[in-house]
């Protein structure tokens, strides 16, 4: 399982800082973290911990200009970091994909669907558009819509907030990529329409043998989907492991907090809201101490001076001195 040749894509000391003001901010703190073939591998913490910074990291797809990074991330023996535009995006939606969590904002609406599908095809395929649609109508199938045909020709407009959410994974798919990076491809849809979703991009996954890195908030859905599970908080992975050894021998303090509120024994009894006492982490204000320690009842006094490192037990590794 660790062999290099079992490994789809390799994150070694990965660092996101955006500059503010002159500032520097590092958004993201020696990332390490590798992605397996045919691997579902979730990426779990609150908002505003780093995962989608990490996410859009990968691919370079960050909206801020002003951001620097420093580490590898290696794809097919290539480090990612050191790609210009033109070379990325041959492996944008071709080997790689990303889909987002909103679809009403990253699906055009002056398009027909059939047709975008169709360009990400002919983009990364160069096969001719007729060849194109017959393709888009497989997928289209593929994916879960009925009658494909009549979607092919519809507009985002004319789709619920369900049936966008399935264009982005056909557009996701169409190519057949090694990889998909599903950002809380759920968050946005109603809950009877979740687990439909979270079901068809397991069954995607097997059928093409696709890795998929798996953004979430949500424990519980990261310890269904998943094989491995990296645990996120202030930019660093503070806790990694099979989603066995989380789920039943967490290490971190933050992974027990986040088991702590996420009992959903009985769903049927009314019960109030939990959340993690304290403030979220401060980015600016990052020290090189443990990032969960303003938060942390069970810090000692070391915790306050020490820089903390990882202590890794057969392939469980967290970030802690406890």
């Amino acid at each position: 399982m660790n062999s290099e040749e079992n490994l789809k894509l390799i994150i070694k000391n990965l660092s996101l800082y955006f500059l503010k003001n002159d500032d520097e901010i590092k958004i993201l703190d020696n990332v390490s973290i590798n992605l397996h073939n045919n691997e579902i591998l979730a990426i779990l913490g609150e908002s505003g911990s780093g995962k989608t910074s990490l996410a859009k990291s990968i691919l370079n797809i960050h909206r801020i200009e002003n951001s620097a990074k420093q580490g590898e991330i290696i794809f097919k023996n290539k480090n990612l970091l050191k790609m210009n535009d033109i070379e990325l995006e041959n492996i944008r939606g071709k080997k790689i994909s990303y889909i987002f969590q909103d679809p009403h904002s990253h699906l055009n609406p002056l398009l027909s669907v059939g047709y975008q599908i169709n360009e990400t095809i002919i983009k990364h395929k160069v096969i001719n558009r007729r060849s194109s649609k017959k393709l888009t109508l497989e997928i289209l199938s593929d994916v879960g819509l009925k009658n494909p045909q009549q979607i092919y020709d519809m507009y985002p407009f004319q789709l619920s907030g369900g049936m966008k959410q399935r264009i982005l994974i056909a557009i996701a798919i169409c190519c057949k990529p090694e990889i998909i990076i599903a950002d809380e491809p759920t968050t946005s849809l109603d809950s009877n329409i979740q687990m439909i979703i979270v079901e068809l991009l397991m069954e995607i996954s097997k059928k093409y043998s696709i890795s998929i890195i798996w953004i979430t908030h949500n424990i519980n859905l990261a310890k269904y989907v998943s094989h491995n599970i990296a645990i996120m908080y202030g930019g660093q992975i503070v806790e990694y492991g099979n989603k066995r050894d989380i789920s039943s021998n967490p290490k971190h303090p933050y992974t027990k907090d986040l088991l702590s509120i996420s009992d959903l024994k009985d769903q049927n009894k009314k019960s109030k809201l939990k959340f993690i006492k304290g403030n979220s982490f401060n980015f600016i204000k990052r020290k090189e101490t443990c990032v969960y320690l303003d938060r942390c009842n069970k810090k000692i006094d070391s915790c306050n001076y020490e820089k903390i490192k990882y202590i890794n037990k057969n392939e469980h590794k967290y970030l802690c001195i406890n």
